[in-house]
């Protein structure tokens, strides 16, 4: 979740503002008004549940809804070629940071990953397979239409060979392991899931420890285990709430019970697969600068 909902109702049109911009300026005195002003060309402005994008009068009974960005005033990031780890013809591969979205959002149009690769290709582009926005690492996307049926059919087939590495708190009781849990939604959040017995989907992630290290904690130090994790299905927060149903929830993971850190110390680092135009073999790794500080030291051929 990268925005804070607010919301406000006004009933009197003694005191309802005169328009959506005059509104947002008296309810959020801090905010400067080009931050107001940008959000609102971005899609972060609903009027009465609909979406609008310029300055509008405001007619009570009224609900103005704002959508306000967790990195207070700071713009959208523009793409960064250093993102980009592969790129043909058909396709393209990037490192997408932690704290960006993958796709269009509620609260955003224009700041999520899939608009910034539009930009940049300047084509629609298709995304078979999406990272969480908390969730660092590999995305690759399609760029031509003759491209987009064969890059999801190799998704679906699970033919794209995909590793994660995943720091949790404490230390581990397994080398190896593979947890095989139906994940379905979590009734008390819309967004988090959990493992059931019964009415959820197959999930498997098969989990290898790499390495232990000492973490700083609110209550002194602690342990980490950097675990190499291998999803051999794609459900939403899989490996977040596997780890979690282990007794070893992920760093910075506030959904599921994780250590405190300032991100979620979960990226996909390795995508491997045969190129769905020559049959090639494919195979890229998270390069160094884009590597967390957690995860440097680990070897791209784990």
């Amino acid at each position: 979740m990268t925005s804070v909902r607010r919301e406000w109702r006004y009933t009197d049109g003694a005191v309802c503002p005169p328009s959506v911009l005059a509104a947002l300026a008296h309810e959020l005195p801090d905010t400067p008004r080009t931050v107001l002003e940008r959000q609102l060309l971005a899609g972060a402005v609903y009027v009465n549940g609909l979406r609008i994008e310029a300055d509008t009068p405001l007619t009570p009974p009224v609900k103005l809804e704002y959508f306000e960005p967790k990195d207070g005033s700071a713009p959208p990031p523009a793409f960064d070629e250093r993102w980009v780890v592969f790129e043909d013809e058909d396709l393209l591969a990037v490192a997408k940071p932690a704290g960006l979205t993958a796709m269009p959002a509620r609260d955003q149009r224009f700041h999520n990953l899939k608009a910034l690769m539009e930009a940049r290709t300047g084509a629609p582009i298709h995304m078979p397979s999406r990272l969480d926005t908390s969730t660092a690492g590999l995305v690759v996307v399609s760029k031509t239409p003759r491209m987009h049926p064969r890059l999801q059919h190799i998704f679906e087939r699970r033919r794209v060979e995909k590793v994660y590495l995943a720091e949790v708190s404490g230390e581990v009781d397994f080398t190896s392991t593979t947890v095989e849990n139906e994940i379905g939604r979590d009734p008390t959040h819309q967004v988090l899931r959990r493992v059931v017995s019964t009415g959820g989907k197959r999930a498997v992630t098969h989990f290898e420890k790499l390495r232990t290290r000492s973490v700083a904690a609110p209550e002194g130090g602690a342990i980490a285990t950097t675990l190499k994790a291998l999803p051999v299905t794609g459900r939403t927060h899989q490996i977040r709430v596997h780890t979690a149903h282990l007794g070893a929830p992920i760093i910075g993971d506030n959904f599921y019970g994780g250590l405190p850190a300032p991100e979620l110390h979960l990226v996909c680092w390795r995508l491997a697969f045969p190129h769905p135009m020559t049959g090639a073999a494919v195979r890229l790794t998270v390069p160094e600068h884009h590597t967390p500080t957690w995860a440097l030291g680990i070897s791209p051929e784990i």
